[in-house]
């Protein structure tokens, strides 16, 4: 993996289980509310679209969130005894509490879906 790909990585799960909460709860909010009584059709189709594109930014998400954790994860395997990365126990602390959280927002967003 280059370096360039790790820190993207890196970034996507620090970064990504708060956006996918933030979306998660968006989308339950706009589900939540009602429509207007006098909405008509084209009201009714913007409301709609919206919907799906906040499903469809929270599939992004998820495939991103999902490449992210299988690479940290493969790192840290292939890390122990073959002078992999990474090189000390406070990254490795690091990316194992990065791995946990991301798993966590990945099951909670399996759980909403």
């Amino acid at each position: 993996m280059t370096e360039a790909t790790r820190r993207l990585q890196l970034r996507l799960l620090e970064t990504l289980p708060e956006i996918a909460e933030r979306v998660i709860q968006g989308y339950q909010d706009h589900t939540d509310t009602p429509p207007p009584e006098a909405a008509g059709d084209k009201e009714f189709s913007a409301r709609q679209s919206a919907g799906k594109a906040a499903l469809s930014h929270l599939d992004a998400l998820i495939k991103l969130l999902r490449w992210a954790e299988a690479g940290v994860s493969a790192e840290l395997d292939a890390a122990p005894g073959d002078g992999g990365q990474p090189g000390d126990a406070a990254e490795t602390d690091r990316l194992n509490r990065l791995l946990r959280e991301a798993r966590a927002a990945l099951g909670r967003i399996e759980a909403v879906r």
